[in-house]
This record gives structure tokens, C-alpha cells and sequence, in this order.
């Protein structure tokens, strides 16, 4: 257990919960962000696997035993279970671009689990951390990115996956990631904190092609790089004052979408098209979260 320098009592709770089982470790740091409390977590993990759960959402109590079940059916070194999305309330909230899910446990290569959190219109699996379990082996010779602060997973799962040979992927929906007002996926206001997609957007778009992807794969990474360039867009109508300070940062936004659109409508069809050419002409209409 991480504790990031809260200010509530989830130093106290952690301390206790070293009294009653010896296996946990518990490390604090002085708000050093979520890469850098990952990072940690990885330093001091002694197990043969490795999961994340971050402190304001939860799990069903049999996840990791049904992770660790899947894990002996296969040879694959991450296993991926769905998710529920709920806001504060508990009521759950419906995520664009998610089709259903297979009803059974799969195994998926290393294309078809790129594919699976790449395509916007058609995917089912989350490139969050949160609701996978990788093997200890894979997971410690990664590190988060700590000079970022948000999709820092997105670049994280996309290093474990090209540094694998696939997924195992599990349909129970076992995690409940909580929608929280405030938490920095959320944020209203426009900072630099903002621009951490771009960042990652480009870092992936380069990986991939390292790997030798030059087929759909690489298209659909430039594809998520667009859109989270029209969102900035977008972002900055809404916060004129502070996108401002970032014109820099908006016009690369823009040179994003006038590079990458025409070659990706060129070669991508169907919803996919339609959705990159609304990103380039008429990005207001793309959420901020």
C-alpha cells in the first residue's frame, strides 16, 4: 500500500492493516503523483503477479482469485477482467465506443488486445492498469512515466502488450472504477496537466511503429491522438482564459489533426472516418473527460 501523502486517515488505516496480515508492505511519499506511488508499489512487490487498484475506487472480493484461476488455463502473462463505471452514487454510466463484451474467457494476441483499447467505436477492454493482473516478471521491467500525470496507463499498457505476446481477457466484471469530481481525469479548467494525452498519443504512435506496426494498429494509435486533440480544442473554447497560456500547445493540437486526417481517412472507413473528419471540423463537439 501507497500512501501519496493524504491528508485524511489512510495512514492510520494502513497501519493497522500491517499489524493484522504480515504480507503487506506499506510505503508513504510526499505527493509525488500516481506514476511515482506505481513506481514504488513495483520497487516493493515480492509476489509472482502484479495489480493495481487505485484508492477511491473498489473490487469484488473474488477478482484477483478469479485472475489467478484464468492464469493456469493460460500461458499469457496479463490477464485483463471488465469493469463497471459508476459516479459517486453508485449509478452506473455508459461508455461511448464500448461494444459487448465476449462472454466468455478469451485469449488475444498481441494485435487483437491492441486492437481491443485502440478502436473508439468498436472496443472492449480498458488500457487502465486498474483491471489487469500482469506477471511480476513483465510488470517490474516497465516503469510508469513520471514526469506525466494523466493516461499515464495508456502508455504503460501499451509497453506490456508490445513487450508480450497477448492477453487473456475475462468478461466478469470485477472492478468498479468510480467517476469522481475533482480527480484530474475530471478537471474543468485547463491546465498543463492537460495536455499529458498529447504527450502519450505521440510516445505510443512512435512505439508502435518501432514494433513495425504500419497496418491498423498504427493508423487507430494516430486516430486516438486526434481525438484527444479535438477535445483540447474543444477544452480551450470553454476555458478561454486559461488556453491563453497554451496557444503553443492548442496550435500543436491543431497541426495534429491537419497532419493525420487525410492520410487517415484515406485508409479507414465507416464510423472511424466520419469520427476523425467531426475531429477535425467540428471538434466542440467532443467531450473535455
Amino acid at each position: 500500500m501507497i500512501d501519496d501523502g493524504s491528508s485524511d486517515r489512510s495512514a492510520e488505516i494502513c497501519e493497522e492493516y500491517i499489524k493484522k496480515d504480515a504480507r503487506i508492505i506499506f510505503r508513504r511519499l510526499d505527493h509525488r503523483g500516481v506514476s511515482a506511488a506505481r513506481n514504488e508499489g513495483l520497487r516493493c512487490a515480492t509476489g509472482s503477479w502484479v495489480g493495481f487498484v487505485d484508492s477511491d475506487d473498489y473490487i469484488e472480493r473474488d477478482m484477483y482469485r478469479l485472475l489467478i484461476e484464468e492464469s493456469r488455463k493460460t500461458s499469457k502473462k496479463i490477464l485483463c477482467c471488465s469493469a463497471m463505471v459508476e459516479d459517486m452514487e453508485g449509478n452506473q454510466t455508459k461508455l461511448h465506443g464500448f461494444r459487448a463484451v465476449p462472454d466468455k474467457s478469451v485469449d488475444l494476441s498481441r494485435e487483437e488486445a491492441l486492437l481491443g483499447f485502440l478502436n473508439p467505436t468498436d472496443r472492449f477492454l480498458y488500457c487502465s492498469v486498474w483491471s489487469k493482473l500482469i506477471r511480476a516478471d513483465l510488470a517490474k521491467q516497465i516503469r510508469f512515466d513520471e514526469g506525466h500525470k494523466l493516461a499515464e496507463d495508456y502508455d504503460y499498457s501499451t509497453r506490456c502488450l508490445l513487450q508480450s505476446d497477448g492477453l487473456r481477457y475475462v468478461p466478469q466484471k470485477s472492478y468498479h472504477y468510480i467517476r469522481r469530481p475533482g480527480s484530474i481525469t475530471a478537471e474543468r479548467h485547463m491546465t498543463k496537466t492537460s495536455f499529458d494525452r498529447i504527450y502519450f498519443a505521440g510516445k505510443v504512435i512512435r512505439m508502435v511503429q518501432e514494433h513495425g506496426y504500419e497496418n491498423d494498429i498504427l493508423l487507430l494509435a494516430k486516430v486516438y491522438q486526434s481525438i484527444a486533440a479535438a477535445r483540447l480544442i474543444r477544452f480551450s473554447y470553454q476555458d478561454q482564459r486559461a488556453a491563453a497560456s497554451f496557444k503553443d500547445e492548442i496550435d500543436e493540437c491543431r497541426n495534429i489533426l491537419n497532419s493525420t486526417t487525410p492520410e487517415i481517412i484515406k485508409q479507414i472507413h465507416g464510423k472511424i472516418k466520419l469520427l476523425v473528419l467531426a475531429a477535425k471540423y467540428i471538434p466542440w463537439l467532443f467531450k473535455v473527460s
